[in-house]
Formats: structure tokens, C-alpha cells, sequence
């Protein structure tokens, strides 16, 4: 199994009277990935859709970014080295570094909210597993185990539940992994699942309509909600750090952009505009580190 790695660029939104969650800063707060000039790279730009930034220029491909929690670090993979494995950088897209070379492919990974470990979906034998380590690379562990494929790890905001995919049962389903006692909980079928910033509730893509949507639910399973209803696959949602805000990937105009939905009234506004797919937004924290 080969992550599906997407790509994106980005353009300025014309409409700026819609509701823009505030900032500590006028730095860019959305990551995400495009392939503007044939490679995938790393992109950030301002949820008002301005000061669109380039992070990465690099022949080999990057993608999957997301913020530590103090938004000062960017985990990301990378074919830079040979197939894809970890790494970090500033979030101004300088110091990139390695942390782990992989056995076969490393991807999906993100922070611990203390910063002091990274996780990631790896293959490293048959099947995917999800493992951590520690932020400077070292401390390999497998925390799956299972036959099946494991992957998109998303860690609780307080840092002691796992979120993942895993095809264990036939369909993607969303796990929760208690950390301490290592006990398991299958909470609904779909996948790429993204913490709320309070921990009490998870966003993610199912098909269960018929196409990839976007929805909401409880870390406790209750309180199902369908956030994006369209024909066409909305993906990889990220939530602001307010919890008001998601970003998130969509094929609704015909090609692949970065939009935001404001939770409160339902509304979507297109971020990015541009030929190339624009896909996997990840949202930055506060700068006092909080989401």
C-alpha cells in the first residue's frame, strides 16, 4: 500500500467580507501542498486567502505538513532522500531535516502536543502500522501491531487517545487507541481523522453517502453530523484553533482547492484557485501553542 500523496497551489479569495477566525499574527496559518512546477511542495498562506508563501522547492516531492503545537515546526514526508520519510523544518521553511529514513515508505506524520514526540504511519514489513518516535528521530516504536493497515494517526490535544485509520474489519474505520492502557475503541467508519481543539470531538472523510464528505462526531461515537454534502470528494480536514473554523480539501469546482467552512453557519469559502491540486491544509495553532 502506497499513500495517495495529493499536491496544491493556491490563489487569493476576492471575497473578504466572509468571517476570518482571529489571529496573533498576519503570518500565513494554512499549509498545505501543490504542485505548481511539477513537484510537490509546501505552501502556507493567510486564511483571508493573501501573503501566499512558498516553504519548499525541491526536485523530489513533499507533502502531508502539519504544525507542532506551538507553530513554530513543520512535520512533514518527503522522497527527497529516497522513498518517503520524515521530516521537520521551521515553519518559515528553513532547517529542513531528517528524522527517520524509511524501509519502504513514512507518511502521515504530526506532533505530540507537548513536542516532544512525532507520529506516522509507516511500512516498514507487509502492512502499514502506525508508530512514534521521538522529535529528533530516535525511540522507534510500534504502537499498532496488527495484520491490517493502519494509518493517518491524529493525536488528542491533551495527548493520551490515537486517533487512526485501519482497514482491520474490511472498510476504513476510525480507531481511538488509549495511549496509557493500550485499549482500542472502533468509533466510526470513515477515515483521515482531525482532533477539535477542545479533544472532545473528531472530523473526518467518509464515503458513506456514496462520495467523500466530511463529518463530525464525538470522541465518544454520539452526536454524528455531516458538515459538507456535495457530488464531488471533500477531503483532509483541519480544524481551527478556535474550533469555529475546519479547512479542507474539495473537487467541487471541477479541481482540487483548499476551502473553509465556519461550523456555526454552514457556510464554505474557496481559499485557493489555481490549475494545480491544492489538498492536505493543516491549520497553525496560536502562538502562545494553544489550538
Amino acid at each position: 500500500m502506497r499513500p495517495v500523496m495529493a499536491f496544491v497551489l493556491l490563489g487569493v479569495s476576492a471575497s473578504l467580507a466572509w468571517a476570518v477566525p482571529p489571529l496573533q499574527s498576519s503570518e500565513p496559518h494554512i499549509v498545505f501542498q501543490s504542485r505548481r512546477d511539477g513537484f510537490r511542495d509546501l505552501y502556507a498562506i493567510g486564511v483571508d486567502g493573501r501573503d501566499i508563501r512558498r516553504l519548499t522547492r525541491h526536485r523530489a516531492h513533499d507533502g502531508h505538513p502539519k504544525y507542532s503545537a506551538d507553530g513554530r515546526k513543520l512535520v512533514f514526508n518527503s522522497e527527497r532522500r529516497g522513498p518517503w520519510s520524515i521530516f521537520t523544518m521551521n515553519a518559515d521553511g528553513s532547517g529542513v531535516r531528517i528524522l527517520l529514513r524509511a524501509r519502504q515508505w513514512d507518511a502521515y506524520p504530526c506532533w505530540s502536543p507537548d513536542g516532544k514526540h512525532i507520529y506516522f504511519a509507516g511500512k516498514r514489513s507487509r502492512n502499514v502500522e502506525i508508530y512514534r518516535m521521538d522529535a529528533g528521530g530516535g525511540s522507534l516504536r510500534n504502537l499498532t501491531e496488527h495484520e491490517a493497515d493502519e494509518t493517518h494517526p491524529a493525536i488528542s490535544p491533551d495527548g493520551t487517545k490515537l486517533a487512526f485509520s485501519s482497514n482491520r474489519d474490511g472498510p476504513l474505520w476510525v480507531f481511538l487507541k488509549d495511549l496509557a492502557t493500550g485499549s482500542e475503541v472502533k468509533l466510526v467508519e470513515g477515515s483521515l481523522p482531525s482532533w477539535s481543539p477542545d479533544g472532545r470531538r473528531l472530523a473526518f472523510t467518509s464515503s458513506r453517502d456514496g462520495d467523500r464528505e466530511i463529518f463530525t462526531v464525538g470522541r465518544d461515537g454520539t452526536g454524528l453530523a455531516q458538515e459538507t454534502r456535495n457530488r464531488v470528494a471533500d477531503d483532509w480536514a483541519s480544524w481551527s484553533p478556535d474550533g469555529r473554523f475546519l479547512a479542507f480539501a474539495s473537487e467541487r469546482d471541477g479541481n482540487w482547492e483548499i476551502y473553509i467552512r465556519d461550523l456555526g453557519s454552514g457556510t464554505d469559502r474557496r481559499l485557493t484557485n489555481h490549475p494545480s491540486m491544492d489538498i492536505t491544509p493543516s491549520w497553525r495553532p496560536y502562538a502562545d501553542g494553544s489550538r
